[in-house]
């Protein structure tokens, strides 16, 4: 499943949301060597149960506007959508 998130970095607290149909993601890393994206991957990992490595960051690894590709079911990631909104 390819999902597009905006990545708001340095942010106070980890939160995610849904603004009509748009994904937003406060992360506490800073966009420094890798740190945000490798939170990014490990916060979708535990809130999805799944491993790191089904969570990929296809386009977007230096920008604030990044395209996941992360593999589980349309039932899954409604049920994640349903729990964090």
């Amino acid at each position: 499943m390819r999902v597009d998130i905006k990545v708001i970095p340095n942010a106070k607290s980890i939160s995610f949301k849904t603004i009509n149909d748009k994904y937003t993601l406060r992360i506490i890393a800073p966009p420094v060597d890798g740190k945000c994206n490798e939170a990014i991957i490990l916060f979708f990992s535990k809130k999805l149960g799944i491993k790191k490595r089904d969570v990929n960051i296809i386009n977007g690894e230096f920008s604030r506007s990044k395209t996941l590709d992360i593999n589980i079911d349309n039932d899954s990631w409604n049920l994640f959508l349903s729990e964090n909104s």
